[in-house]
């Protein structure tokens, strides 16, 4: 797996940028995705890859331990929808 670190390296090379400025591109990057994830239909991030949230209904799971019931209340998830073109690139 590609640590943080060596993908803002490798992204300050391919973009002929220092890598301090490289990391300061990064950082605005994330927070701008973080803001609009909650827009609907989330925020396409690359050509094949779109980030939003999705929300699950409140579920009731039993206790393992004690096999009492536990209500977990509704709540937004992080989803990360692959298109084709993402696809294909992990299939080459």
């Amino acid at each position: 797996m590609m640590k943080k670190d060596e993908f803002i390296t490798e992204f300050a090379t391919k973009s002929n940028m220092a890598k301090k400025d490289a990391k300061v591109a990064l950082d605005a990057l994330q927070q701008i995705v973080y803001t609009h994830m909650n827009d609907d239909g989330g925020i396409k991030l690359f050509d094949g890859v779109t980030l939003a949230r999705s929300w699950m209904n409140e579920r009731v799971y039993k206790n393992p331990q004690t096999g009492e019931p536990v209500t977990v209340p509704g709540h937004y998830k992080p989803v990360v929808k692959f298109g084709k073109l993402a696809k294909d690139s992990v299939n080459k």
